[in-house]
């Protein structure tokens, strides 16, 4: 499979797999929305960009971000052929990089799933969203809007924690598209950090894809997240792609790409 169809394939699996509210498409964009529970499913993705198109896509993603009161967020990828240009344009009209992020991806030919010390339970989406909360030590906020996201996934998935004590120290999900299994929500308790858990859910959740007939594997990690990314590593995984939203609170200055085409930086 060459690269590319491969990225887009990616692109496809990774946008059903974790469902929107709402989505709308442009012509020359995918906008997301869904009451602003994480940045991926609340963002604007251009399609086949081109330089010249990033005033519109500024105000397509002003437009409709700020009217439903929720910072303008355009996403960037690295296989864009215009990502640098526009890049340079967003960063000129007030938008700020953040979450600098790697999609990795490893093949499902060559693995040899490798009994841990420990099986997962398997468990249904609203049990896995307790599970995740626990293990991230995080709030409830927005667990029904999150609850109801889990609840649009149309394809196959696997929810899996582990346990100890009677607490969940560990969770992961898996969402199976086609060819691709997409690995989500890996997180460990902060006191159970760097002891193989992580290592051991992703391996289950490998295998299981494997199994569902899956090719490869892919996930989403933020590059600031080295000992992450150092494991997905050690665990097969290489960087196929990286991409970085760029953010824009509102205002009420006009912003550079309103004025003229000649005055533009």
């Amino acid at each position: 499979m060459e690269c590319k169809q491969q990225i887009l394939d990616i692109e496809l699996a990774s946008r059903r797999a974790w469902p929107a509210l709402e989505e709308s498409e442009t012509g020359i964009a995918l906008l997301r929305y869904a009451r602003g529970v994480s940045r991926r499913a609340n963002c604007l993705t251009p399609v086949s960009p081109r330089a010249d198109q990033a005033a519109a896509l500024m105000q397509q993603a002003e437009q409709y971000y700020w009217g439903r009161g929720l910072p303008a967020i355009i996403r960037l990828a690295s296989y864009m052929s215009a990502a640098q240009s526009l890049q340079a344009r967003l960063a000129a009209c007030g938008y700020q990089a953040e979450a600098p992020t790697a999609v990795m991806l490893r093949s499902l030919q060559d693995f040899l799933p490798v009994p841990g010390p420990q099986s997962a339970l398997q468990l249904d989406s609203r049990q896995w969203l307790l599970a995740s909360v626990t293990a991230n030590r995080s709030g409830p906020e927005n667990s029904s809007l999150r609850q109801c996201l889990l609840d649009r996934i149309a394809d196959p998935a696997n929810y899996l924690a582990l346990t100890e004590a009677g607490r969940f120290v560990a969770s992961a999900m898996a969402v199976h598209s086609d060819e691709a299994l997409g690995l989500f929500g890996i997180a460990t308790a902060p006191d159970r950090q760097r002891q193989g858990l992580a290592a051991s859910l992703v391996s289950q959740q490998l295998a299981w894809g494997q199994a569902q007939g899956a090719r490869y594997a892919y996930l989403q990690v933020e590059k600031s997240n080295l000992a992450a990314m150092n494991l997905y590593r050690k665990l097969g995984f290489g960087e196929l792609y990286a991409y970085c939203y760029y953010v824009k609170t509102p205002c009420r200055k006009p912003s550079i790409h309103s004025l003229r085409p000649e005055s533009r930086p």
